[in-house]
């Protein structure tokens, strides 16, 4: 493919981002059915001001590059910036030249490059690093503000939605992935603003557009989009009324034309340039394991660790802050047990015709992805799951909820969870710094 051409690939970025603002704007517009209570409304500034701190401190303090893959992504914008072109993907993931990022989806390059091009423009000279953290600090901010309005449209109690919004403001993975240079933090808020779309208000052509922009969108960002796909297919699946498909076919297919649209310039140019859809063979160096069982039981482990908390070069700063995340995990996972044991003695309606039937199966597929992906690379990493954080919210706080039988927490209880939640991100992100070579 010529370079004007890939050029003008990039360009499409461009309205690739107006559409996917339009319709995020669109879905904030939606009125929810629910407020939060003024002291939920507190401890929700409270987390979003301390999550806000923490990550701008780490963003100054800690040296450059000092996350995974961080030069190979400011390398992207750098070319871009430079070039006005996309680059081509030709080494292996490690190779000296930190280029394996540059098979990647543009539009969060696209972005980041265009703020560094209007500084230089202005006769700034700003380190490229920072302004890619700035930007992903700010995409952050956005997403869980978008989450926030989100949980009121979902039937939990107002504590369940506080903890989800304290794991989006304080896991402390999630705190150094959007203090660093990364395509995830974008694909993350897009995803915060597809689910916001699908669960705000009732179906309707109007939504089924809007909703398959933003898929496009996060395809134009990062592959986990197909996740995205999954959620869709779920919620039109939870609202089939009187066993008729025909409604939700056309629904579907209407959905699936503008998503492809919108994806298809990147599809074309993948295929022209690495003869792949995904182009994910050209950087990723395969991993072949003595047993499927051996590379499995890594992953998993691999997964836990750096879902809750790790940061540094390679994940290596992780300490055991990650303890505390395993044994929530396994509170609500026994609080599962015992509710769908319990339920099974029941006539209830059907799992797929309920409000966390999208949900929890997206987050199913997207746990098989990255099971798929640490198999297949040894690259299993937790921040994987992100783009479905809300959705692991949702599913630890509603195994606690199951295992306390539903009993409502005390405020003073709420508070104290607040602070050491604090406690425990804070203490991680001092440590992780204080492990950080000085600049």
């Amino acid at each position: 493919m010529s370079e004007p051409t890939l050029g003008m690939i990039w360009v499409a970025g461009v309205p690739v981002a107006c559409a996917a603002t339009l319709a995020t704007i669109s879905a904030v517009g939606q009125r929810s059915p629910e407020r939060y209570s003024a002291s939920g409304l507190t401890i929700c500034l409270v987390l979003f001001l301390v999550g806000a701190m923490l990550r701008t401190t780490y963003a100054f303090v800690t040296p450059d590059y000092y996350a995974p893959d961080e030069q190979s992504h400011v390398n992207f914008v750098r070319y871009l910036a430079r070039e006005w072109t996309l680059p081509v993907q030709k080494n292996l993931t490690g190779s000296p030249g930190n280029d394996w990022e540059y098979y990647q989806p543009p539009l969060y390059y696209t972005i980041v490059a265009a703020i560094k091009a209007a500084l230089a423009s202005s006769h700034q000279t700003p380190n490229d690093v920072l302004i890619g953290r700035l930007v992903s600090i700010l995409f952050w901010a956005t997403s869980t503000a978008v989450t926030a309005r989100t949980l009121l449209h979902i039937k939990a109690p107002e504590w369940q939605r506080l903890f989800v919004v304290g794991l989006h403001a304080l896991l402390p993975s999630y705190i150094t992935l959007s203090s660093s240079v990364n395509n995830d933090n974008l694909a993350i808020l897009l995803f915060s603003c597809y689910i916001l779309s699908e669960i705000a208000g009732p179906g309707s052509k109007m939504k089924t557009l809007r909703s398959s922009a933003l898929i496009g969108c996060i395809f134009w960002t990062k592959l986990t989009a197909v996740v995205a796909v999954f959620f869709f297919l779920a919620v039109r699946i939870s609202r089939i009324e009187r066993r008729d498909w025909r409604p939700t076919l056309l629904d579907v297919a209407l959905g699936a034309a503008v998503a492809a649209a919108i994806w298809s310039p990147l599809v074309a140019r993948n295929l022209m340039v690495y003869g792949s859809v995904t182009a994910e063979d050209i950087a990723n160096v395969p991993r072949t394991w003595a047993t499927t069982a051996e590379g499995f039981l890594a992953t998993m482990k691999y997964i836990s660790v750096s879902f809750w908390a790790t940061a540094g070069v390679y994940n290596n700063i992780k300490g055991n802050f990650y303890f505390l995340g395993s044994v929530l995990t396994a509170l609500s996972t026994i609080g599962w047990i015992k509710y769908w044991r319990h339920k099974t003695k029941e006539r209830t309606a059907p799992f797929f015709a309920s409000e966390s039937f999208p949900f929890y199966s997206a987050l199913g597929v997207n746990f098989l992805l990255v099971i798929r992906f640490g198999l297949k690379y040894d690259q299993g990493q937790g921040r994987f799951l992100f783009p479905m954080l809300t959705a692991v919210g949702l599913f630890l706080s509603g195994g606690i909820a199951h295992l306390c039988k539903a009993r409502r927490p005390k405020q003073s209880t709420l508070w104290l969870a607040m602070l050491g939640f604090i406690l425990w991100a804070t203490s991680f992100v001092f440590y992780a710094m204080s492990k950080a070579p000085r600049q």
